[in-house]
């Protein structure tokens, strides 16, 4: 008999843990798809052909260390 109290103690307690993940996971998940929308919009485009980002240019000189 203990046995069993124990078990059911112890499913009451996933049980109420499914219940509170769900519960979080419900209210995230809106945020997570308008933050996933945002960070499609704000993406940069591809540069073709173009300098690279943190390459100078053959215009500006390289600093002369001594």
């Amino acid at each position: 008999m203990w046995k069993n109290v124990g078990e059911a103690g112890i499913a009451r307690q996933k049980q109420a843990k499914k219940r509170s993940l769900r519960v979080v996971n419900e209210h995230f998940e809106p945020v997570f798809n308008a933050a996933m929308a945002t960070q499609v919009v704000f993406q940069r485009p591809a540069r073709r052909g173009g300098r690279r980002p943190g390459l100078r240019s053959p215009a500006v000189p390289a600093p002369v260390l001594h």
